[in-house]
């Protein structure tokens, strides 16, 4: 696993024309029946970044306190991926976004 890592860290500054995001975080959390603690985002979060994932989707602020809580943990991690969230386009949601 360490050998992939590394290689895909390397690859990952080699083509900048292609970047990965990976929705893990948000579409698990739209699964049934699965529902990430906050320690699991946290470390799911730190895994993702150290596969060399390019960007993170890292959840919906909208859906609640509990969800942007969550967020501004991850954002506080100093992650080298780029860190996304997901909204509708209405202003309530954008709203959220931007205060995490």
């Amino acid at each position: 696993m360490a050998h992939t890592v590394h290689k895909l860290n390397q690859e990952r500054s080699m083509n900048a024309s292609c970047r990965i995001l990976d929705s893990t975080l948000r579409e698990g959390r739209q699964t049934p029946r699965i529902y990430f603690t906050h320690d699991q985002k946290l470390r799911l979060a730190e895994m993702i970044d150290a596969a060399g994932v390019d960007i993170i989707e890292v959840g919906v602020p909208s859906a609640g306190e509990a969800e942007r809580r969550g967020i501004r943990a991850i954002t506080k991690l100093g992650l080298a991926a780029e860190l996304v969230t997901w909204n509708r386009m209405t202003k309530e949601d954008i709203r959220h976004s931007v205060s995490v």
